[in-house]
C-alpha cells in the first residue's frame, strides 16, 4: 500500500546520482525537495519545512563530512527531523 504523500529534503551536490532512488520512492507518494549544499539545505528547512525526513550525501566540495556538518547545524537549530546519510561504505 502506498505511503501517504510526504515531503523529503534530499541534499546532494550531484542530484543525478540518486535520481533512480528518488523515482522509486516517488512511486510510493513521497515528494522530494532538492538542495545542492549545506546552506541551501538549512534554508529549505526554514522556508519549506517541516519535512518527513532529510537525506544527505556525505561529502560535498570543500567539506568531506558535509552530511555531518548539515546534521550538526540542524540539531543546533532545534530541528529533530529524522536524518539519513546516503553514501558509499568508503565514505563512512
Amino acid at each position: 500500500e502506498p505511503l501517504s504523500p510526504r515531503a523529503v529534503l534530499w541534499v546532494d551536490d550531484r542530484p543525478d546520482n540518486n535520481k533512480w532512488e528518488r523515482r522509486a520512492l516517488e512511486s510510493y507518494g513521497i515528494r522530494f525537495e532538492l538542495a545542492r549544499d549545506t546552506d541551501a539545505g538549512v534554508r529549505m528547512v526554514a522556508e519549506k519545512g517541516p519535512f518527513a525526513a532529510i537525506i544527505s550525501d556525505m561529502g560535498r566540495p570543500g567539506d568531506t563530512r558535509a552530511g555531518y556538518t548539515l546534521l550538526k547545524r540542524l540539531r543546533q537549530e532545534g530541528v529533530a527531523t529524522p536524518y539519513l546519510i546516503y553514501t558509499t561504505p568508503a565514505m563512512v
